[in-house]
Order: C-alpha cells, then sequence, then structure tokens
C-alpha cells in the first residue's frame, strides 16, 4: 500500500489486492480548502484483469498411466513460483506408490524459471531414491534454452515426443 501526500492524507493505492470494484484511488476531495466530489473512482477492469492473470498464473497438471506402467505427466502453464508446488505433488504421489517411471510432457509449459527448474530437480532426486527413472519430453524452445544454458540438459535426457521418451522404458 503506498500513501501520497501528508500524513492525514487518505488518498491510497491499494497495490496488494485489486478485486471487482475496489477503490483505486480516492479523489482528491478530503484535501482541506477544496469543494470538488468525494466520490471513489471505481475500477472495472481489473475483475478482468485479476481473472486472466489468476488463469495464467497457475499450473495445471494431469496425469495418465501408458499400458506399459509408465506415468506421463501433463503440466500446462507457467512452471515458475506459483506452479511449482504442483507439479511437486505430482510427483510425491507417484512416488509414493513404489518405483516411478515418469515422463514429464513439457509441451504445454509456456515459462520456466529457476524455481520452476528446481522443482523438476526435487522431482528428478524423489524418483531417482525411489528406484524410478525421469524424462523429459517436448520442451518448447525456451525450455531448452534454459536447460541447456544451465547444463542440465546433459543431467535429464529429453525428447522431442512422449511417444519417443516412452521408447525402451
Amino acid at each position: 500500500m503506498h500513501r501520497f501526500g501528508a500524513k492525514n492524507d487518505y488518498r491510497v493505492w491499494d497495490t496488494t489486492r485489486l478485486g471487482p470494484k475496489t477503490p483505486i484511488a480516492r479523489a482528491p476531495s478530503d484535501r482541506p480548502g477544496t469543494t470538488e466530489s468525494t466520490a471513489s473512482i471505481e475500477a472495472e477492469v481489473p475483475t478482468f484483469c485479476h481473472m486472466l492473470v489468476a488463469s495464467k498464473l497457475s499450473l495445471d497438471v494431469q496425469t495418465r498411466q501408458t499400458d506399459g506402467g509408465v506415468a506421463v505427466i501433463v503440466p500446462s502453464g507457467r512452471l515458475d513460483v506459483a506452479g511449482a508446488p504442483a507439479l511437486k505433488d505430482a510427483i510425491s504421489q507417484l512416488a509414493k506408490n513404489g518405483p516411478p517411471k515418469v515422463v514429464i510432457d513439457m509441451e504445454g509449459i509456456s515459462f520456466v524459471d529457476s524455481t520452476g527448474l528446481g522443482s523438476v530437480i526435487a522431482a528428478l532426486k524423489e524418483i531417482r531414491s525411489s528406484q524410478g527413472e525421469l524424462r523429459l519430453a517436448a520442451p518448447n524452445q525456451q525450455v531448452r534454452v534454459v536447460l541447456e544454458l544451465t547444463t542440465l540438459d546433459r543431467v535429464f535426457p529429453y525428447y522431442a515426443t512422449v511417444e519417443e521418451a516412452l521408447t525402451g522404458f
């Protein structure tokens, strides 16, 4: 929350939460000696923006089993600080059921940052500690660049398609 003006000036910009019809700022009518109206400035746009941002910040994780017993995890969205816990939870569930064979289909990942990479590394450690195996499939250009810059492409075998990753399991 940011305050502008004097100590008792109540014109406030609330940057911590924007919801439907949240007053963003008050009119400068609270200043002594002015005759301006005291109506609040209401924001209709944050309602739509709030929904749009909330939908883009989450990571949706689907899991399916193949006939060969391999779990294919299909995350879609941003693999960042907001989405990493969802991937970790999916991997933890698989590791509880014995030595997992897992392919993470990275095609739906629109963005990955250091926290997202950390969650993939944690997944690899958890799966290896359960005597399982992890492969990455269909990483987009941004994900491939991040893997190559961090030299994690040497740690994670990644394949062009899920079908390629499933061969040889």
